[in-house]
This record gives structure tokens, sequence and C-alpha cells, in this order.
């Protein structure tokens, strides 16, 4: 989440699919179980992809590049006995941008995330003394669905960001992911250092299995910071995504003294802001 070219470069190639251990998350990628469960959390991964494949080197922007990236990356093929579409249906199957971006979307029209959604699957079901039940029980009740779920998603997605119908007022759109990108520009790519001193007080603070956590906070909440105001926000499905255990917002985040950072939630919003005393 600080250097935002290698998140994008996680979703377009597919992880390492192994575990270390049943708590360890890795086969999953920059993705949370929950994620894929709730279809939460894609917000931040499509409107990076489209800032990917919308800006060149020199800050040139194609919009339609975008447009088209984002559609083959959440392609899901047509049923093989689905009836013939109507004129309102949107179009799901995008394996006609296959040529154009065959990391995307394969021939068949699986876009990237569905096949990293079948790896997953293949992996638990191969490895079962490798991951948690909790990853088996989800994998067998729901992943093994998700194409038709994502599905209907994708037909959300097309939306017109001009409707006005309030049940949609909430939905991610394809419209709103491509104007979110040209709002934010190429993707940043700079590192962030926090100095050996920050580093030793956090030690002497903090149990280990929430140092790593509060790390990624101050050097986002550094890259992220506006002039106007001390509050950063974040999303913490996509943090603990970042993460790869899936727990820091859930179990360690509300145990981290405010004396480090102060957190507010409102209307779904996460923000916070981190003390000046750990700040460089």
């Amino acid at each position: 989440m600080i250097n935002e070219r290698e998140e994008f470069l996680s979703y377009i190639n597919f992880p390492e699919y192994n575990s270390h251990s049943k708590t360890d998350y890795g086969y999953l990628g920059r993705f949370t179980l929950e994620m894929f469960e709730d279809l939460t959390g894609f917000n931040r991964v499509l409107t990076i992809l489209a800032r990917g494949y919308m800006f060149d080197e020199e800050g040139n922007a194609d919009i339609t590049r975008a447009e088209r990236a984002i559609r083959a990356w959440c392609s899901v093929p047509d049923n093989k006995n689905a009836k013939p579409l109507e004129d309102w249906q949107y179009i799901t199957d995008f394996r006609a941008l296959h040529d154009e971006f065959p990391e995307l979307v394969d021939k068949n029209g699986k876009g990237w995330l569905c096949r990293h959604i079948a790896n997953i699957v293949a992996y638990v079901k191969k490895n079962p003394d490798k991951v948690s039940q909790a990853a088996t029980t989800k994998t067998n009740e729901y992943l093994k669905g998700f194409e038709k779920k994502w599905r209907e998603k994708i037909k959300q997605f097309h939306t017109s960001i001009y409707d006005t119908d309030t049940i949609n007022g909430w939905i991610i759109r394809f419209d709103g992911i491509i104007s979110d990108a040209i709002e934010l520009g190429p993707l940043r790519e700079e590192e962030v250092e926090i100095p050996d001193s920050i580093l030793h007080k956090l030690h002497e603070i903090l149990p280990e299995n929430c140092i790593e956590g509060v790390e990624v906070l101050i050097k986002y909440y550094i890259a992220n910071r506006q002039a106007d105001t001390d509050w950063v926000v974040i999303s913490h499905i996509n943090l603990d995504g970042y993460l790869g255990y899936g727990t820091f917002t859930k179990k360690l985040l509300a145990t981290i003294p405010e004396d480090i950072l102060i957190r507010s939630t409102n209307h779904g919003v996460n923000r916070y802001k981190i003390m000046p005393e750990f700040l460089p």
C-alpha cells in the first residue's frame, strides 16, 4: 500500500501458492477471505489497476485503455447454457480483450480474479494440512461458487455514475473507478523509511505481533497525509490483505495505545492519525 507500483503488480501476477503454517495466508495474495466472501475492498484494487494501465511513463492518460483493462480483469465466462442476453443485461464475459490483455483475461473469458480464486480452491483442496479450518470451510462453502456471485457484482459495476437511483448509491461502478483513477494520477513508487529511533520506541511499547501493522500504518500516513488535515483515510480490509494474515484490524488494531495513533470510524470510513512522537 506504500509502493503502489508493487501493489499493482500483485494484482496482475499470481502469488506463490504456498503457506508455512495454518496461520499463513500468503496463498491468497493481497486479499483476505473476507474480501472474497463479502466482495468488499475491490474499490481500491480496481482503482490501482486502472491507474496502472491508464498512465504511461510520461504521465499521459489513456482512459479507454484503463476501462478495458479493469473489465478484462473482472471477466467471468458466460454460462454454457445461458439464455441469450436481453438488451438491458450487462456483459460480464470480456474474452474479446484477451489479445490486448492476455495477462488479465484468458481466451475462454476467465479474468485474473476468477483464475486466482480457482488456484486458491485447488491449493486448499490439495494441501489440507497447510491451511486453517476457516479457509477450508469458506473454500468449500463459498469460493467454489464464486463466479456466480462475481458475475452479478460485475453487472452492478456497469451502472452509470449518473444513475440517481438511491438503491445504487453506494455500489462500486466502473465509471467511478475511472474517475478516481484520473483524480489520483499515476501510481506512486516512492519508498518510506522509519528512523531507527522510532522503531526502537515501537518495540519497547508494542508486542511483536503488532509491529508490522503499525509500521505500515506509519508509512502509509507519511505517504498520504494532506497539508490541510492530520487525518488519513485507510481501508481496513485492504490493509489486512496487504499484511497477509487478515486479523490485524479485527483483533490487534484496537489494542494500539492512543499514545501512538488515534482512530475514528464514521459511516464506514476509517481514518486515523499518528502522534508526532512517532513521525520522522
